[in-house]
């Protein structure tokens, strides 16, 4: 009877430790998650990117939205990849953060340079499709934001480039619409701001308040 119950915790234990080893094994592997709305869901990022961060952004440490703005725009004036690389890896890691850590950038811009330093370094359609799940992502939390809606109608033309499918330059168009609104509203409301400074220079101001006058600190 002694030997029967060893025999079975000797198995019990062998299942035990096989399925431990097997959790282990699985440990490192952690979804490819961006923080934000609990209601947007995951960007798939293609493993040909998730693990793209080069020596210079990991000795750099997390690194900041400041520093992806200047390697992005260093990367643009040099046509250096590496520096699009050093951004991504700076972006990968700040995505980890528990808080979102600037207050001079958005989330949406935040998502607008992830798409722009991924479509920089994109080579597949999963890679592009990335980018531009980014530059989506922008755009939910912002649709009106210029930059994301700029480089997601230049994802959609170089697509179109590289396919020759109308659907791509369609949403290029599309953008571009976008921007136009975007350019006429500012347009009008820049006019309608000049003219009033301008009438203010031509004509004088009549009837000023009290110079000395505090109404302009009490609230509306």
């Amino acid at each position: 009877m002694k030997n029967w119950i060893s025999k079975a915790q000797a198995c019990n234990l062998v299942i035990f430790t096989s399925i431990f080893a097997q959790c282990s094994a699985y440990d490192h592997v952690k979804p490819v998650m961006i923080r934000g709305s609990s209601t947007q869901q995951a960007v798939f990022i293609p493993p040909s990117l998730q693990d793209i961060a080069t020596p210079a952004a990991v000795n750099r440490g997390p690194g900041t939205l400041q520093d992806v703005v200047a390697l992005l725009k260093k990367g643009d004036e040099t046509k250096d990849k590496v520096y699009y690389q050093q951004a991504l890896g700076i972006l990968q890691r700040i995505k980890q953060l528990p808080v979102f850590p600037s207050k001079k950038y958005s989330k949406a811009d935040f998502y607008n340079f992830f798409g722009y330093a991924t479509q920089m370094l994109s080579k597949t359609r999963s890679e592009y499709m990335t980018a531009e799940d980014f530059y989506r992502k922008a755009l939910l939390i912002n649709p009106e934001h210029i930059q994301a809606n700029k480089n997601l109608g230049k994802l959609y033309a170089d697509l179109y480039r590289i396919t020759g499918r109308e659907k791509f330059l369609h949403s290029a168009n599309e953008r571009a619409d976008m921007l136009s609104k975007l350019f006429s509203r500012t347009e009008k409301a820049l006019m309608s701001l000049r003219n009033d400074i301008n009438s203010f220079s031509e004509d004088g101001v009549e009837d000023v308040l009290d110079p000395d006058s505090d109404w302009y600190n009490t609230s509306f």
